[in-house]
C-alpha cells in the first residue's frame, strides 16, 4: 500500500468482508434461537 487510494481500498473490502461475516453470522444465530433449528432443511428430502 503506497497511496492513499490502495489504503482506502483495503479498508472497504475488509469492511465488507466483515459486515457480510457478521450477517451470516446473525442469521445463524437467529436460527438456532428457534424451537426446532433448521427444520425447513430437515423436511426437504
Amino acid at each position: 500500500m503506497h497511496t492513499l487510494f490502495d489504503f482506502i481500498t483495503h479498508i472497504k473490502i475488509v469492511e465488507y468482508l466483515v459486515s457480510i461475516s457478521a450477517i451470516g453470522a446473525y442469521m445463524l444465530y437467529w436460527e438456532f434461537l428457534k424451537p426446532k433449528p433448521f427444520k425447513a432443511l430437515a423436511e426437504n428430502p
